[in-house]
């Protein structure tokens, strides 16, 4: 399991901070990302009762990511 978790995790990270590069630019941006990460979690069968907030826990994240590069 821990396995999966890391795998889903750089999946997550390598998709979602490319994504993150254009928030500023483009409001699209966000909605877009939502279903990027759902369709990451679905496509490792990340269990549905807990979708929700994961997709919220990691779209926190990557905002956080996102702010970082900002100011670095």
């Amino acid at each position: 399991a821990d396995d999966k978790v890391k795998v889903i995790a750089a999946e997550l990270v390598s998709q979602v901070a490319d994504v993150t590069k254009v928030w500023t630019l483009r409001e699209d941006a966000w909605p877009r990302t939502r279903i990027l990460v759902k369709c990451i979690l679905n496509r490792y069968g990340y269990p549905t009762d807990s979708l929700a907030a994961a997709v919220t826990k990691v779209l926190a994240q990557a905002e956080l990511l996102s702010a970082g590069r900002a100011e670095g």
